[in-house]
């Protein structure tokens, strides 16, 4: 309970700090941008705490967040774009079953008229 009180701080923009909370991912991540004299700003990914620390691989970051951090596009991506890429992508695993499945179905059939 009390470290949910402090973690709710965590995403609390203070005026005077200089690091502010930018949004978060489907798997718990955060996302941060520290600000510095004369630089653009540093931006920070803050996994989530279910993994231990080795567990974690950036490349698992959803794509869009991965471009934001690299600073490859300037604004954060938005909800629905986190979203519609979710469905994209369960679409795509969707034909690639099919695909498969053809492809088996015609592998057995070429075995039945070779063999």
């Amino acid at each position: 309970m009390i470290k949910n009180f402090f973690k709710s701080f965590e995403k609390t923009n203070f005026p005077w700090s200089k690091t502010r909370y930018i949004g978060s991912d489907y798997n718990g991540n955060l996302y941060f941008e520290k600000y510095r004299a004369g630089t653009r700003p540093r931006r920070i990914v803050k996994y989530n705490e279910s993994k231990v620390s080795f567990q974690y691989d950036a490349l698992k970051l959803p794509i869009q967040w991965q471009s934001w951090l690299r600073h490859t596009r300037p604004e954060p991506p938005t909800e629905k774009e986190i979203q519609d890429d979710l469905i994209r992508i369960e679409n795509l695993r969707e034909k690639v079953k099919a695909i498969e499945f053809r492809e088996q179905k015609d592998r057995e059939e070429y075995k039945k008229l070779a063999g």
